[in-house]
């Protein structure tokens, strides 16, 4: 029973670890802008030497007001331009 833990504890580690892959993600920053599906957002660097990028301010739904209010989250009105 022991033996069968450790095993399963291996696996899991194993595809922890393969899930881990960040490749992709750093390679659409490399300007700082971001394309989603309602527009796109312009990052700050950070840190330059790690490449670390700040995105400050994006919107996730639309403001919870008037008949929105206490309802589920809508989405978010497309824009144009990047904001900052």
């Amino acid at each position: 029973m022991h033996r069968m833990s450790a095993s399963a504890l291996i696996v899991v580690l194993a595809l922890a670890v393969g899930a881990c892959d960040t490749t992709t993600s750093l390679a659409a920053v490399d300007d700082g802008l971001v394309t989603l599906d309602s527009g796109q957002i312009r990052g700050a660097i950070v840190d330059d030497a790690a490449g670390i990028w700040a995105f400050k301010g994006i919107p996730f739904a639309a403001p919870p007001v008037g008949e929105l209010r206490w309802r589920p989250p809508q989405p978010v009105a497309s824009w144009r331009g990047a904001q900052e």
